[in-house]
């Protein structure tokens, strides 16, 4: 099985690097990097769901050079006539922050 199907194609052979992760770990566990969008085949496991994410070029960075990210939980609700939406977000989120600075390379 591939990662990009033909609705994906835009993804394929991007400049990297590519993080991919087990869609059930956190912490940095089970986190894969590669160069290239095409080299994520070679290293997934078809029987288990991921994360895929492309190198954002300029990463939110502390004044150390830590990557940093905000988290916070939200939930979109279709109504039962199927046209109407409703946005539930939760009031509290966090802020993870890498324990050491940034390398893209």
């Amino acid at each position: 099985r591939s990662l990009f199907n033909n609705q994906n194609n835009d993804l394929e052979d991007r400049d990297g690097p590519w993080f991919v992760k087990e869609w059930d770990k956190n912490g940095g566990r089970g986190v894969l990097r590669c160069r290239t969008s095409s080299e994520i085949d070679s290293l997934i496991d078809p029987s288990t769901n991921y994360v895929v994410q492309n190198h954002i070029a300029n990463p939110l960075l502390t004044r150390k050079g830590q990557k940093c990210h905000i988290k916070f939980y939200s939930l979109l609700q279709c109504a039962e006539d199927g046209v109407s939406w409703s946005l539930h977000t939760c009031k509290d989120c966090f802020l993870c922050v890498a324990s050491n600075p940034w390398d893209p390379n």
